[in-house]
């Protein structure tokens, strides 16, 4: 068995524990964490990591993410429902799905529920993640204080903040922590206390990245910034893209650097030409 680690992350206050720790050599530890903060340079300030200081993710596959209700109130229900579909529109291969039936076999469950009253918080989601694979472990529990969500009133759109809340603890199961950073306040939904009521650009692009993108394939979008040059092999476009992009979904940095590509290989070109 692998060792495991059990967290909790609540809007308003984190607590966090952590359980054991699998011995490993130190080079193929340090090989780990090396690849880890290559592979999420840029967002790994946003994100909740293992004991060690590697990113942690929730594994997602071919099957939708089963999300249970437990105890929620029936006034409150259509606020979940909007909060868990928001998030499912973001990126095409997060899909959830609400199970009625809790006897169901599946796996791959996160619990909503009326956690009553909670201390100081909204909202609470426990966890217990893999240390070895550094993926967050299912069943993942989001507990909601309903009744004190419903005292919290948006200036702007006039509704109760409960569907903020599960947006922002729904963002935990992913991955992502609570933000304290003064200039982070505004940017997402994660700033450690109640801010906003939906998820913010940056929140979309970061979800992105991590889990991928909307429609179009990094493929689809290395041939619309590199068009022109269709006598590239596949096999060349796609290592031209990969040097410089190893996610799936390209932030404004990425693409710069592919446009800085383009114009590198056209530059190749004419100078080809010119010395022919």
């Amino acid at each position: 068995m692998y060792g495991r680690n059990k967290g909790k992350i609540a809007v308003l206050l984190l607590v966090s524990c952590t359980v054991g720790l699998p011995i490993a050599g130190f080079a193929v530890i340090n090989s780990i964490n090396k690849a880890d903060r290559e592979a999420y340079a840029d967002v790994r300030d946003y994100m909740l990591k293992t004991s060690d200081g590697r990113v942690l993710t929730l594994p997602i596959n071919e099957n939708p993410i089963s999300i249970v209700l437990k105890n929620v109130p029936d006034e409150d229900k259509s606020s979940v429902f909007e909060a868990i579909k928001s998030l499912d529109e973001i990126s095409t291969n997060i899909d959830y799905t609400l199970l009625e039936n809790n006897d169901i076999t599946i796996k791959n469950k996160i619990y909503i529920g009326d956690a009553g009253e909670l201390d100081k918080a909204l909202g609470v989601t426990t966890y217990e993640y893999n240390q070895n694979t550094a993926k967050i472990n299912y069943p993942v529990y989001i507990n909601i204080d309903f009744d004190k969500c419903n005292k919290y009133y948006s200036s702007i759109t006039g509704d109760n903040a409960v569907s903020a809340v599960v947006k922002h603890e729904l963002m935990h199961t992913l991955g992502f922590s609570d933000l304290y950073g003064k200039d982070q306040k505004d940017e997402s939904i994660m700033w450690n206390t109640l801010n906003l009521e939906d998820y913010t650009e940056s929140d979309q692009n970061r979800i992105r990245r991590v889990y991928g993108g909307e429609s179009e394939s990094l493929d689809s979008l290395s041939r619309n910034y590199l068009s022109g040059y269709e006598n590239l092999a596949d096999d060349e476009i796609l290592n031209i893209v990969n040097s410089y992009v190893n996610v799936s979904y390209p932030n404004a940095i990425q693409i710069s650097a592919l446009e800085e590509k383009k114009n590198k290989i056209k530059n190749e070109f004419s100078e080809s030409e010119r010395t022919m």
